[in-house]
């Protein structure tokens, strides 16, 4: 597949601005809690395990999201992960990831679509409806999904 940047007419594309926020002001709060800590090794190991652990997962998991008629494609800071849609045997979802489930226990994690943004958001919806409706393939909320991180190629 190749990969789209949604200038074309069949291309979309969102990103996840958000969680690049949040995961900058996150990092930047526990830099902070590290100086302000007045040399106290705890508070400092704290706000930087706290909040720039969470900061940095959060910026980990943003990204770009692409589609076509042929497939979709998840780009982050240290990855991509794509596929074609015929290859999609499962959808799972929670905790704010998006899971396609692929054959031989491979898979596809993107950010849900409550953190997308762009004008791609709603026809890409409606581009993964159509899709997984001609696969016969239902999304269904999991737990699994909520501690799925990243692919598995």
């Amino acid at each position: 597949m190749e990969k789209t940047d949604g200038s074309g007419p069949s291309g979309l594309s969102v990103t996840t601005p958000m969680l690049k926020i949040l995961g900058t002001v996150a990092i930047a709060c526990g830099t902070v809690g590290v100086v302000v800590s007045h040399g106290s090794w705890l508070v400092a190991f704290v706000c930087l395990t706290l909040f720039g652990g969470s900061g940095a997962a959060l910026l980990l998991m943003s990204g770009r999201i692409n589609a076509d008629e042929k497939g979709i494609v998840v780009s982050r800071l240290l990855s991509i992960g794509r596929t074609d849609w015929t290859a999609i045997t499962r959808v799972e979802y929670g905790g704010g990831n998006l899971v396609f489930r692929l054959a031989q226990k491979k898979r596809v994690v993107m950010p849900g679509p409550e953190f997308w943004h762009g004008a791609g958001k709603a026809p890409l919806l409606r581009l993964i409806d159509q899709k997984l409706a001609e696969l016969r393939v239902q999304m269904k909320p999991t737990l699994r999904a909520i501690l799925q991180a990243g692919d598995r190629h």
